[in-house]
């Protein structure tokens, strides 16, 4: 009996010693430190205007040069928790950051985009910058001087050292693609028609084609053209400059989204040997009456001109499908 007190008197001893020995080492201790969050506030990209945090756009690569594009981008930079003073935010371009986002591209060098402002600020007490910056590509020789796809990274930081960039949504991506292309959507509104008796055409794939040709824009009235396999070649006989190019979609709301969204041409001299003059995007024609002319950013002179469609307005590319056109004009 006094040997089994004995023993139940050490158990209990033991077991106090276990209990005082893991009050001793709780979480946070040095043995096991506990992981606190960096609490520092953190800068993000805001776009309320854009999808997404990577944009992607299409230059034109004529013959005379890139063009720079108009288009923009716009956006502010956000902190994750207000701090008692005001920030300065810097905004600049990475390409280490653009390298890193796609490796097969051209990481396009700093100076590539103007922004406006230089810099912005956000009150002290607010999450938000005071006003968005506007990003714009200005350097056409960045774009110049890059291969098929290049791509800017557009990204900030500050030397205020009570806030840090964040690490997964402090930058944008802009790729740039380029495509050759010596046409464009323009205006010939007040061009000269050169008379349907000057020219001959053929074509392939199309149906009621003399629709597009016979001036009457009624609402039933218009031909079609397969995207991929059709087309409407001319033949002026003898080489001749022209202006460029007038469309009409059929006079029916419903149809105004089936015409071209891509307007592509070639030309030739012999009719065998074809010279590809790229293709003019166009926008969607919103009501009747309105025209889409497409010009040349280069002049052209060659007897035989070839349109064909590899994208209607609604966005549409199946090999196959059509685009409407109510009416087609040449101009000089």
């Amino acid at each position: 009996m006094k040997k089994t007190l004995r023993y139940m008197l050490m158990l209990v001893a033991s077991f106090a010693l276990l209990t005082a020995c893991q009050d001793k080492y709780e979480v946070g201790d040095l043995l096991y430190p506990e992981e606190v969050a960096d609490p520092t506030p953190r800068l993000y990209v805001y776009t309320p205007n854009i999808s997404g945090f990577d944009q992607t756009i299409t230059v034109p690569d004529t013959p005379g040069g890139v063009v720079l594009p108009s288009q923009t981008i716009t956006f502010s930079v956000l902190l994750n928790k207000p701090v008692d003073h005001d920030v300065v935010v810097n905004l600049k371009e990475s390409p280490a950051l653009a390298a890193e986002f796609n490796a097969e591209a051209d990481a396009l060098p700093e100076g590539t985009v103007t922004f406006e402002p230089a810099t912005l600020t956000i009150p002290a007490g607010a999450k938000e910058t005071s006003e968005p910056v506007v990003v714009s590509i200005t350097n056409a020789q960045a774009l110049t001087d890059m291969g098929e796809t290049g791509v800017i990274a557009l990204t900030f930081d500050s030397d205020d050292t009570a806030v840090k960039t964040s690490t997964s949504n402090g930058a944008i991506y802009w790729t740039i693609n380029k495509e050759f292309t010596n046409l464009y959507q323009g205006d010939l509104s007040a061009a000269t028609e050169i008379p349907k008796t000057e020219w001959a055409y053929t074509y392939a794939n199309c149906s009621y084609i003399t629709e597009m040709f016979d001036g009457s824009i009624s609402s039933w009235n218009y031909g079609t053209m397969r995207m991929g396999t059709g087309y409407v070649q001319f033949d002026f006989t003898t080489p001749r400059a022209i202006a460029g190019f007038g469309y009409l979609t059929p006079q029916n709301m419903s149809y105004w989204k089936y015409g071209f969204g891509r307007f592509q041409l070639y030309t030739s001299d012999d009719g065998d040997n074809w010279d590809y003059q790229g293709a003019a995007v166009l926008e969607t024609i919103t009501a009747n009456n309105q025209w889409r002319y497409v010009q040349f950013y280069t002049p052209i002179t060659a007897r035989y001109y070839k349109i064909q469609s590899d994208q209607r307005s609604d966005g549409n590319k199946v090999v196959g499908n059509s685009v409407y056109v109510g009416e087609l004009k040449i101009f000089e």
